[in-house]
């Protein structure tokens, strides 16, 4: 029943939800482009509202714990094939640049 009251929701208000998904994938792109020029990691592509990225410098939970340290929460994935990389969602400007700082800064001691 919760599901149903939901989708009439969504569907009452289309032009909102709309206007959130564009909002959403212009800023995961933005976040995508901002982690390409960072040299110790490499996003990869995704039609999710995250992005996953591999940690090419240094070790995964190094980062992910400094992030930590700032306030910013990242997944790790479990699966040891994922071992060197995390997962980002896309949020708002001012988070993907507090991002992009706490790399650069996690990052000079390496």
């Amino acid at each position: 029943m919760g599901s149903v009251i939901a989708a009439s929701a969504t569907l009452d208000d289309l032009r909102y939800m709309r206007s959130t998904i564009a909002r959403v994938r212009e800023e995961k792109s933005r976040l995508y482009r901002t982690l390409r020029k960072l040299n110790m990691v490499r996003p990869l592509p995704s039609w999710a509202n995250f992005v996953l990225v591999r940690v090419e410098r240094g070790e995964r939970d190094y980062f992910v714990h400094k992030l930590a340290e700032r306030g910013i929460v990242v997944h790790r994935p479990a699966q040891p094939e994922l071992e060197q990389f995390f997962r980002v969602s896309a949020t708002t400007a001012e988070q993907t640049h507090a991002l992009k700082v706490a790399l650069i800064e996690a990052a000079l001691p390496l």
